[in-house]
């Protein structure tokens, strides 16, 4: 199975979709127990891209780094972009 940095939303939905649905709950266990909802898969690759723009892991200290993954999780909330939640915190030199 690919890791998550190389799976799209629409290749797994594409994958998803391609998979006959006959009413078996044994594959609906194994769906439910393969897939990442969207939402966490969303925030995933929106924290990826946020990491990959400042260069080192999102997981500060809010206190003492001035950002952490919860602040940034709560800009992601808000809707901001990847490049926009920087910006809120571009007080830090990353």
């Amino acid at each position: 199975m690919a890791n998550l940095e190389s799976v799209s939303l629409e290749a797994a939905f594409a994958t998803l979709d391609s998979v006959p649905y006959n009413g078996d709950d044994q594959l609906d266990l194994m769906v439910s127990e393969t897939t990442l909802p969207y939402r966490e898969l969303a925030w995933l690759n929106w924290i990826e891209e946020v990491e990959a723009i400042i260069g080192k892991s999102a997981d500060g200290d809010q206190v003492e780094d001035g950002y952490s993954i919860d602040g940034f999780y709560a800009l992601w909330e808000r809707g901001l972009t990847p490049a926009m939640a920087i910006e809120e915190v571009k007080h830090v030199k990353f």
